[in-house]
């Protein structure tokens, strides 16, 4: 009997990093003979000062309040209201099958998996506030196990802050398995459950997007890809860095979803899938994203990550398993040093192909058990 699984992930955030995490966790379930469908995430209670209006309000909000040019926040608030019309219209019904578990199912899942992504970011500000779901409350089913969950920025510290200690360790400790994406998200698990989980690559790494891209065409060359948050590059040494060594190497600046005046042009991928290919036809890659500095190790791009105080944790961790630690920036006047590096693609593809049979071992587990 084929098993059926849940999986409970961030498909329904705003970015395409969770949109094709979410997908490759799923095509990766199916290849090993399983039912998928997805969970929306059940609403848990506010913490004391994280509450906001809307899934979307944060970024739109983020927008207005830069206020530095207002062609550009009008052009931006444009494409997050494309981008927003895309998730609900087409990505998600095309790719998906989302269950609300309240009303449309009512059988036992025979497993329901938790990832990745920043499922376990308990303490961030999020319309579904600290959602026990995420930590294996509630569901119906005769196993949960999470695959390269991460708690973000969460730390200790501030768990400890919103006086999370004692619902996460019991919620935790109700886990089958526990796999994580990151040290801070192991230091976590082990303080809390006295237990040492496992790690595991993010999806998009393990996955292979060669189908989905097959066929797939766009008509640029010469560029170098930004791939951020909005508003996230603002810092005038950033930019005067990047825009000298696009000028210098004859490139054109392209950002994808963000609307920067400093840029040559802004793109809206019709599908998560064509983000992959504006990466793979880029010559370099500027990111201070955990999902672009991924996307541009699958696509072998020469690139260079600005660390930000929010992901570094994740990031740090990412680069270095990988063996890519020299693409990380860390003075605004080296960018041309460190995006012109050879990275070391041979290492990083032994790794991911070492990770995909680790994954493949690791679900399989569970799955012979249903």
């Amino acid at each position: 009997m084929t098993p059926t699984v849940g999986i409970l992930s961030m498909q329904r955030i705003m970015n395409y990093g969770s949109f094709l995490q979410a997908y490759a966790l799923k095509k990766i379930l199916e290849s090993l003979g399983t039912n998928c469908y997805f969970i929306d995430i059940k609403p848990g209670r506010q913490l004391d000062g994280n509450k906001i209006d809307s899934p979307f309000s944060k970024e739109i909000k983020r927008v207005f309040r830069v206020g530095y040019n207002l062609v550009t926040n009008y052009r931006q608030t444009l494409l997050v209201n494309e981008f927003s019309k895309q998730l609900r219209s087409q990505f998600l019904n095309s790719y998906y099958e989302i269950l609300d578990l309240n009303n449309h199912f009512e059988d036992q899942f025979d497993l329901v998996v938790i990832g990745s992504d920043e499922v376990f970011n308990c303490t961030q500000k999020a319309s579904f506030g600290f959602s026990k779901q995420l930590f294996g409350q509630g569901l119906n089913a005769k196993s949960v196990i999470s695959y390269a969950g991460s708690f973000g920025f969460t730390t200790i510290e501030r768990i400890e802050r919103f006086n999370l200690q004692n619902e996460l360790s019991h919620c935790l400790n109700g886990f089958s398995d526990i796999s994580v994406r990151d040290i801070n998200s192991k230091e976590i698990i082990e303080a809390m459950t006295g237990k040492k989980p496992k790690i595991h690559l993010d999806p998009v790494l393990i996955y292979d997007f060669d189908r989905e891209i097959s066929g797939l065409n766009i008509n640029l060359k010469d560029y170098i890809i930004i791939y951020t948050y909005i508003n996230r590059i603002t810092d005038s040494e950033e930019i005067n860095a990047i825009c000298s060594f696009a000028k210098k190497h004859n490139k054109k600046l392209i950002s994808i979803f963000c609307a920067y005046t400093w840029c040559d042009q802004y793109v809206l991928p019709k599908t998560p899938f064509e983000v992959l290919l504006y990466f793979r036809n880029a010559d370099y890659v500027v990111t201070d994203t955990f999902h672009g500095s991924i996307f541009s190790i699958i696509t072998q791009r020469k690139f260079c990550v600005i660390m930000r105080d929010s992901n570094k944790k994740k990031l740090s961790w990412l680069l270095n398993v990988m063996g890519l630690e020299s693409q990380l920036l860390n003075e605004k006047l080296q960018l041309e040093d460190i995006i012109t590096l050879e990275p070391d693609y041979p290492f990083a593809q032994k790794v991911i192909e070492k990770e995909r049979k680790r994954t493949e071992k690791y679900l399989k587990n569970y799955l012979q058990k249903t």
